[in-house]
């Protein structure tokens, strides 16, 4: 028995019904967006690290990528404000 990925099987299976399409197509649709989200706003903000949010996303998904990347976010805002009041 082989226990490595097998990439082929694995889409067969993430595709093989009408539900696992859907689900499938979510997850990587809410990724791609979260991505283009992380480096528009994150080099927008001249956020350091992007990549930490990506990593996220692909090992943990989008519940972690996300809200990482939102809060990080908050504090680059609230950092950039404090820069501009001084």
């Amino acid at each position: 028995m082989c226990h490595s990925l097998d990439i082929k099987l694995f889409f067969e299976q993430l595709f093989a019904n009408k539900i696992s399409v859907f689900f499938g197509m979510d997850v990587i649709v809410s990724s791609l967006v979260l991505w283009t989200f992380v480096f528009w706003e994150g080099t927008h903000l001249k956020m350091q690290n992007l990549w930490v949010y990506i990593a996220c996303n692909l090992l943990f998904g989008v519940s972690l990528g996300l809200p990482l990347f939102l809060l990080m976010r908050e504090r680059q805002l609230e950092q950039q404000t404090e820069t501009l009041g001084s």
